[in-house]
């Protein structure tokens, strides 16, 4: 019985070394094969557009791990009496810390954009503004195999504006910090954005 004890326990054992060598070999030959996309990504992609609706980019990567780009933004916000949207394009150098661009990496961006602005008020006034406007933005990437990336990125963003027309209606009084509902200054500014690479 002793002895049908121990073979019982040795063969558990075997097998258990046995489940182990399998599952080591597996996550080795998984990390191989990633590290093989990885490298003929680098050598034969180029390309990533990314998108969170308002906000969309077309990048192009020069070394293993930056990218300079160009970014579209169309955005609206109002409240109760104002209603503002702006267009904007911009250049952007992306940096990833993982010497990798196509990998989950931190990465810094540096966006400098400008573009038009327009507060609408509720009676039909309306006030036009150019806006520049310079983002640094740290954050996350996370890439898939599938070439689909998430990026979420926040940091500081500085707005400079300068009129160029005002439209009023029914001798409306307002001042200029009631019809803009995006300041001039430093603000906050996050970002999420999805990316397909090719």
């Amino acid at each position: 019985q002793k002895e049908e004890e121990l073979k019982r326990k040795k063969e558990e054992e075997l097998k258990r070394k046995e489940e182990e060598l399998r599952k080591k070999k597996d996550e080795e030959r998984i990390k191989i094969e990633n590290e093989k996309r990885i490298k003929e990504r680098q050598t034969n992609y180029s390309f990533t557009f990314r998108s969170f609706g308002i906000v969309n980019s077309f990048e192009y990567k020069i070394l293993e791990n930056v990218a300079v780009g160009i970014l579209y933004e169309n955005g609206s916000t109002s409240n109760e009496t104002i209603k503002e949207s702006s267009v904007t394009t911009a250049i952007f150098v992306l940096y990833g810390f993982n010497e990798c661009y196509y990998c989950d990496t931190d990465a810094f961006v540096g966006v400098y954009g400008s573009g038009n602005q327009t507060s609408t008020t509720d009676q039909g006034s309306e006030h036009k503004y150019n806006v520049q406007y310079l983002n640094l933005l740290y954050g996350y990437q996370w890439y898939w195999n599938t070439d689909i990336s998430l990026a979420l990125l926040g940091g500081l963003t500085y707005r400079n504006k300068s009129k160029v027309s005002e439209t009023v209606v029914n001798n409306e009084v307002f001042s200029e910090s009631d019809v803009q509902l995006t300041k001039e200054g430093f603000d906050f500014y996050p970002a999420i954005l999805v990316g397909y690479s090719f």
